[in-house]
């Protein structure tokens, strides 16, 4: 599982929180839903390279590392939501 991130607490506080079934979904890459997400941030923002400048700041550089590094091998024709 991804180590989990919240300000002023720990993991412990987080699974004390939330049950497994819900962990488990929060840290789930369901392709489904992520392609639905994409799909919106494109009707929205027009692309997801847009969203990522525009909206959250990232510069060209920040875009570029991004596309370079993915977390695991994917194909190339997925890192168009990038716009590469």
């Amino acid at each position: 599982m991804a180590r989990v991130v919240l300000p002023g607490h720990n993991d412990s506080e987080f699974r004390r929180r939330y049950p497994p079934e819900a962990i488990a979904a929060m840290m789930s890459a369901d392709r489904t839903y992520i392609e639905a997400s994409f799909a919106a941030i494109e009707r929205k923002h027009g692309s997801v390279a847009s969203f990522l400048r525009d909206d959250l700041g990232l510069d060209e550089s920040t875009l570029g590392r991004l596309r370079t590094r993915p977390l695991e091998p994917i194909a190339k024709s997925s890192l168009a939501h990038l716009g590469a």
